[in-house]
């Protein structure tokens, strides 16, 4: 794993811990004069730590799309498969076929064409495009890296 990529995931693993402690510390202070500054403080560690979040899960989209790697420690890529096409063209094809989508299901839809393009005989669906898109994931334990986030 790129060292980059290890420094986000550290940073994540702080500003999660640190989410954690700040929304204990809420709790605590429910009836205290400083609940407005632990709210406050909870939401902030809430926003950085979803920023971070999406930091590493790009980074490690990047990754994949460079190495091919999916898995490494707390780090996966989940590849969805989704159909890339003009949405009036579709429905011009809805209508010439006779499907029965009044308005463009688009689930429906979509699973009919994969059908047919899987048949490969139909080749007025030319204008249905079937891509890959990966997707990064972070495992719920993380304690490696929060041990050394706990370092800092």
């Amino acid at each position: 794993m790129k060292q980059e990529i290890k420094d986000l995931l550290v940073e994540y693993a702080l500003a999660k811990r640190d989410a954690a402690k700040a929304k204990d510390s809420l709790a605590e202070q429910e009836a205290a004069p400083a609940l407005v500054a632990a709210r406050a403080k909870a939401k902030n560690m809430a926003d950085l730590m979803k920023y971070l979040e999406g930091a590493v899960k790009e980074a490690w989209v990047n990754e994949y799309n460079a190495t091919g790697e999916k898995k490494e420690g707390p780090l996966g890529i989940r590849v969805t498969t989704v159909l890339d096409y003009d949405r009036a063209e579709a429905f011009d094809y809805v209508k010439k076929n006779n499907l029965d989508y009044v308005k463009l299901d688009e689930t429906g839809f979509e699973k009919y064409i994969k059908f047919k393009k899987e048949e490969g005989k139909d080749t007025s669906i030319d204008f249905v495009e079937i891509k890959q898109r990966p997707g990064a994931t972070i495992a719920e334990n993380i304690s490696e890296y929060e041990l050394e986030a706990s370092i800092l």
